[in-house]
Formats: C-alpha cells, structure tokens, sequence
C-alpha cells in the first residue's frame, strides 16, 4: 500500500471539487520501481484516489461551537492529520467536563490568524 504524491498533481490537487487528479496515480506508480526495484514489472491491483480537505493553515480546528454554549467541535485533519484525534480528543473531553479549554487548545481555535481572511470565520463561516 501505498499513498501521497499530490504534490506531483497539476496544481498540488488545489482546488478540486470533483473526482481525483490522475496526475497523483501515476507519480505513485513510479516510486514502487524505484524503492523496491526487485519489483519492477508487477502491475498494481488496486487503485483508490479520493478529494482531500485543507484547512488555510493546514492544522485541525478544535474549539467552542460558536452560538452552542457547552458544544466542542473538532476536524480539518487534514489528510494526514488522524494521529491528533486521540490527544484532541483527550482535551476535548477535559473542556467539555471542565469547562475551560486546555491551553494546549490556544492555537487551534477557530478565530485564530492563521485562518483568518482565508475561509475562516472571518470568511462567513
């Protein structure tokens, strides 16, 4: 199994709404040569490409909804992001039993600068 290559898609596969740029598929055919080259000449069996979402900033957003008092929300993982849902969501639950968000929270909030003007809330989100 193996995954990647958008940056070899025309355009890094930025602002693609439909369907999955080929151009990342054929990258990936070309790095089974080249890390097992005992394999060259197998043909691949299984393909599967997929649309990827990004946050502006490319980190995940974990905060208060905004207008729902005691509502947590997380996501914008980003891809490769998953391995965060664990710790995310140890905080989470610690802010929504305690009240307050941990400070390790600060800098995924909603309304932080890194977001802002870019689709974020300022955006009308």
């Amino acid at each position: 199994m193996l995954g990647g290559c958008r940056a070899a898609a025309p355009g890094r596969d930025e602002g693609v709404r439909e369907g999955a740029d080929p151009g990342g598929a054929g990258a990936l055919e070309g790095v089974f040569p080249r890390l097992f080259p005992l394999l060259r000449g197998l043909a691949v069996a299984r393909r599967w490409a997929g649309l990827m979402a990004f946050t502006p900033d490319y980190l995940p957003i974990a905060d208060r909804a905004p207008g729902l008092p005691g509502v947590w929300v997380v996501g914008g993982f980003c891809g490769h992001g998953m391995p965060f849902g664990l710790i995310l969501g140890r905080f989470l639950a610690e802010a929504a039993t305690g009240g307050a968000a941990p400070g390790a929270l600060a800098p995924l909030r909603l309304d932080r600068p890194t977001l802002a003007g870019r689709g974020g809330p300022s955006a009308g989100w």
